[in-house]
């Protein structure tokens, strides 16, 4: 079972799907429209980090809402 905002990536939906096939192992994954995102819940854990953690600088983050999967930069 996959879930989420992860559950919506295409990329991760074909890659799991195809696996699962190779494997004969079930997958289930729920319709795009349910899978939600938990970007908000990402933001305060920042948040609070940044409060918290005298070395954590948000200021120095890079902003990727579009990064690729499959880059690991």
């Amino acid at each position: 079972m996959v879930s989420g905002g992860v559950a919506a990536n295409h990329y991760i939906r074909e890659t799991l799907s195809n696996l699962c096939q190779a494997m004969q192992v079930n997958l289930r994954l729920p319709p795009k429209h349910l899978c939600a995102d938990n970007g908000l819940m990402i933001a305060w854990a920042a948040c609070l980090k940044s409060l918290f953690q005298e070395d954590y600088c948000i200021e120095e983050l890079k902003v990727r809402p579009r990064w690729n999967i499959a880059t690991r930069d």
